[in-house]
């Protein structure tokens, strides 16, 4: 017999990854746009770059980890929720907010990257899609993260 909750969770499932998809995509269409501008010619930044380098580093370092202790907190109080379409939401909110917080580290270091052509903002940004690769949802952790054990057929 089939659970009346499934489809719902399913449906949560998708939509984070649909998400998780489109800000992955956005994050490479703008790497692609600052590789083209850099190919034109574009005009660098040549004094008072230094705290840029600070900046880059203190976000990246930031982000990634407040989006791991983030998600933590707010996945803990998604599983306090007694109906599952709660308990969803919540969890979507909490997976969203680690991937806003990745995806924000991102685009800074490639508009630091693009006003500098600093590689360290290229190694940064290597570490923030890494971090961002690693947080993607997926069928097993969504399960485990939500112990939805009907919802195993998701795929």
């Amino acid at each position: 017999m089939t659970n009346p909750s499934q489809p719902e969770a399913e449906s949560v499932f998708k939509v984070i990854t649909v998400v998780y998809l489109a800000l992955l995509t956005g994050q490479l269409i703008f790497l692609g746009v600052v590789f083209l501008l850099h190919s034109q010619g574009f005009e660098l930044m040549t004094e008072n770059r230094e705290i840029f380098l600070y900046v880059g580093m203190v976000v990246t370092l930031a982000a990634i980890a407040g989006s791991a202790v983030l998600f933590g907190s707010l996945q803990k109080v998604a599983l306090t929720k007694t109906d599952e379409s709660s308990r969803g939401i919540r969890y979507s909110t909490a997976h969203l907010v680690r991937l806003a917080l990745i995806e924000g580290c991102n685009f800074v270091n490639l508009v630091f990257y693009l006003l500098t052509a600093e590689i360290l903002f290229l190694v940064l940004f290597a570490f923030g899609i890494a971090a961002f690769i690693l947080a993607r949802p997926n069928r097993d952790s969504f399960v485990t993260d939500l112990q939805h054990s009907h919802i195993a057929s998701i795929g």
